[in-house]
């Protein structure tokens, strides 16, 4: 009897280990589907299938499986392996084994007690009392495949100002793919649109004798995207007179469908003398910069069935820091690497596996510092073959340089602010926990907070680097100071109180003498 009790235990035991590590949504898909999916794919939004809850996502277990493992999604194009940049949406293969695992071990919900609470979004302005406020007059989209189009808005200033956060708040987010906002000083852009937007066959954009090189990219937004700060101390100028120039992706099969989005700027009170002025423009132009091949080509020209490679270059004659990068192609683009040589080192900027219809601004993690005698280079693959399944055109035709969608361009936009010792070590924002840079010590940068979402109430539990003062400060997503906290010293773990709080999206400010972050938490 013995004999047969201790092989039944040790079976019992190895049972309850593998039900106890057995991949459930509860303990480990819902975390991962809120945390990189659930943004653009609820109520609303422009996803074409909502993930907020654990039925959700066993409906599009399928679809959810064969985007992860071809890693469309999440969609990010620059490569992580290159240079990594803040709010970075890529999986670990971790993550992505833990949701195949569960698609094929039967996508078990495990114990609802277990589960995160679905995040909470407010799609309203957050973006507390700006002094520019305007919507768009309501646009109907013309065209059943992709539509760009431009609208202009009078700035209404009478002085010069500097812009210190800007917010867009789309008025249909099932249509409105992505925005950017420009800065057009002179009018000579606006002048150039006629109506509020211009499109033509296939739904591309072109405007009537205007450049982009005429205006000035001061920001966007992307589906769950929210208001953007610029830089403690540093600000974009507004001249008076100026008008914002704003241009919308709609995306395909929006035709019919109406939008009305809204441009909220806010203006530091400190003027210019206060503020360091940022910049914003294409350092890299296939018009200016590009590299001559041998032949007759004086700018991009990529023959009808070729796949075809171009370089760029511009000298920088003096010290940069570096604060984001707008990477620019069209629908043949492929691939736009940029990095930039100084004394024979090459320093890292972007490797962009272009996505046409996944554009972005991306920050870095900390300002790059561009030495004066640095090179800046840019590497950009074209494909103008059958087997590039966004070519307008069937068969393929030659296709030269231009400013229509249906043309192609070669454009890097850098915001940069003139070089000041220690800008190296500013935190412009945070870089994926899952990635494998790894913080200074003294960073904030390794904190961890916990549970998200917290009821209200209780405690949040941060975990930090020790043996540092902190001060830590909790606000409302729109900026409203909750609660000082004041210096905490830490020995690597600290349990704050959480008031009495309504639901919703939170943010806890930690501070030490090197840097500054902050880490949104739920609270239910």
């Amino acid at each position: 009897m013995r004999k047969l009790l201790l092989p039944l235990v040790w079976l019992l035991a190895v049972s309850s280990a593998f039900a106890q590590q057995k991949i459930t949504f509860a303990n480990t898909v819902a975390n991962i589907i809120y945390n990189n999916c659930t943004s653009c794919h609820r109520s609303g939004s422009i996803a074409p299938f909502t993930l907020q809850n654990y039925q959700d996502v066993v409906n599009n277990q399928s679809a959810i499986a064969a985007a992860v493992s071809s890693k469309i999604m999440p969609p990010w194009s620059p490569d992580p392996s290159y240079t990594h940049m803040v709010g970075e949406k890529k999986l670990t293969s971790e993550q992505i084994n833990q949701i195949l695992e569960w698609v094929n071990t039967g996508a078990e919900r495990g114990e609802e007690a277990q589960e995160p609470a679905p995040p909470i979004f407010n799609n309203q302005s957050q973006l507390l009392n700006p002094q520019f406020s305007s919507r768009i007059h309501p646009h109907t989209v013309q065209h059943t495949l992709d539509e760009f189009a431009f609208f202009s808005l009078p700035s209404g200033l009478n002085s010069d100002a500097m812009l210190q956060q800007i917010e867009l708040v789309p008025g249909n987010r099932k249509i409105v793919h992505h925005i950017f906002v420009f800065l057009d000083s002179t009018g000579q852009f606006s002048n150039s649109i006629i109506g509020d937007s211009i499109n033509q066959k296939g739904g591309s954009s072109y405007i009537s004798g205007g450049s982009l090189n005429e205006i000035k990219l001061i920001g966007g937004w992307l589906p769950g995207g929210s208001y953007y700060s610029v830089p403690e101390g540093m600000a974009f100028r507004v001249p008076r007179n100026s008008r914002y120039i704003v241009q919308i992706h709609y995306a395909p099969g929006s035709y019919g469908l109406t939008d009305s989005t809204q441009l909220n700027v806010k203006y530091t009170s400190e003027g210019i003398a206060g503020n360091r002025l940022m910049s914003m423009r294409p350092l890299l132009d296939n018009s200016v910069n590009l590299v001559h091949q041998p032949g007759p080509d004086s700018n991009l020209f990529i023959p009808a069935n070729t796949v075809k490679s171009y370089k760029e270059m511009q000298p920088v004659g003096v010290d940069l820091s570096l604060i984001s990068i707008t990477p620019h192609q069209h629908l043949l683009g492929k691939r736009l690497k940029v990095y930039a040589v100084y004394n024979g080192d090459t320093v890292r900027l972007v490797d962009d596996r272009w996505n046409f219809h996944w554009q972005g601004m991306y920050t870095f993690p900390k300002p790059v510092h561009l030495r004066a005698g640095s090179v800046l280079y840019a590497e950009g693959t074209y494909d103008n073959t059958i087997n590039n399944v966004d070519n307008p055109n069937y068969p393929p035709k030659d296709v030269v340089a231009g400013n229509s969608t249906l043309t192609e361009m070669m454009q890097v936009f850098f915001c940069w602010v003139p070089y000041q010792t220690g800008d190296e070590n500013i935190v412009l924002g945070q870089i994926d926990e899952n990635t494998s840079v790894q913080p200074a010590m003294g960073s904030v940068s390794n904190c961890y907070v916990y549970p998200n979402p917290v009821v209200g109430g209780n405690n949040l539990n941060l975990e930090l680097l020790p043996g540092a003062l902190y001060n830590l400060n909790l606000y409302t997503m729109d900026g409203r100071l909750v609660k000082d906290y004041g210096q905490v010293n830490v020995d690597g773990h600290v349990s704050i109180p959480m008031p009495e709080l309504a639901k919703g999206m939170y943010f806890i400010k930690i501070a030490n003498s090197q840097n500054v972050i902050s880490r949104k938490f739920a609270v239910e």
